[in-house]
């Protein structure tokens, strides 16, 4: 994806494992850990927020 829009980025916001035996992502044992929701819509909040101050 970056290849295609260099000025993009990745991020983690770490949803942590139950010790060494957690299921990793697309592993249909996987569970989302749902206290990330707020963590996670509060960055982009203010991501986008940062991005529209800077563009005025």
């Amino acid at each position: 994806m970056l290849h295609a829009h260099p000025n993009g980025c990745y991020w983690f916001i770490g949803n942590g494992t139950e010790g060494c035996n957690g299921n990793p992502l697309h592993n249909g044992g996987f569970d989302f850990n749902d206290e990330n929701i707020l963590p996670g819509a509060a960055l982009f909040v203010g991501l986008v927020e940062k991005y529209l101050k800077s563009a005025s």
